[in-house]
């Protein structure tokens, strides 16, 4: 019976040590996690917000800052941090994502819902989060994820 030599097994440690240094980096950023993450909440804050707008028969927006997306109240068809929408399940408290350092926002700065849900822009709106992105279709408001 045989067996594996010394230096055959050192040369594989190697090979897997030098793979394992390699990968390490991958595996510790976050940063795809976070993109991913928070175009989820922003999807689902923009449609939270379409449908806040039609049962409140009210106008209302999203105001995406590089640190910040905010769902507000539409007042003299003007967004305005003084009418901030309260967030689900936890009135009182403004509807606010804080957006991780290592997530770049781009894209529509504002995105704004009529009274009946319809998106006040006569062009789709795109946000993006990196790669991802949430976009809103000026047709039907429907909010599809990419």
């Amino acid at each position: 019976m045989r067996g594996y030599t010394m230096v055959e097994l050192i040369v594989v440690m190697a090979i897997l040590g030098i793979l394992a240094g390699i990968s390490l980096p991958v595996f510790n950023s976050r940063t795809p996690v976070n993109q991913r993450g928070v175009r989820d909440q922003v999807g689902a804050m923009l449609e939270y917000c379409r449908k806040l707008s039609v049962v409140q028969q009210r106008s209302v927006c999203v105001l995406v800052t590089p640190t910040t997306v905010q769902a507000l109240y539409t007042v003299a068809n003007a967004c305005s941090a003084a009418n901030p929408v309260d967030e689900p399940g936890n009135a009182g408290t403004p509807f606010t994502l804080r957006i991780p350092a290592d997530v770049t926002m781009g894209g529509a700065a504002l995105v704004q819902f009529a009274q009946d849900g319809r998106l006040t822009s006569n062009v789709p709106l795109t946000i993006t989060m990196g790669p991802h992105s949430v976009a809103v279709t000026h047709e039907t408001s429907h909010i599809t994820y990419q």
